[in-house]
């Protein structure tokens, strides 16, 4: 999915948001403005995290070896 902010008018709003209900969930996604800070908030932390070094990073190969590795201890 892909995300769009917009800014509209007082005056269309209630229509805007009449004609994006007769979509479903799965194609369109109301996000208020709250819920997006806090997805946003989320994804920077993420991001810190990432480039500072505090989170893990795998290689294909690893995650590969690590699957046969479990699926292996597990009889599958």
């Amino acid at each position: 999915m892909k995300t769009i902010t917009i800014k509209v008018s007082e005056k269309i709003h209630d229509l805007l948001i009449w004609f994006f209900k007769k979509f479903s969930k799965e194609e369109l996604e109301i996000l208020d403005h709250e819920k997006w800070q806090n997805i946003t908030s989320e994804l920077e932390e993420d991001l810190k995290q990432s480039l500072d070094g505090k989170d893990p990073h795998y290689s294909i190969e690893e995650i590969e070896n690590s699957m046969e590795e479990i699926l292996k201890k597990f009889g599958a």
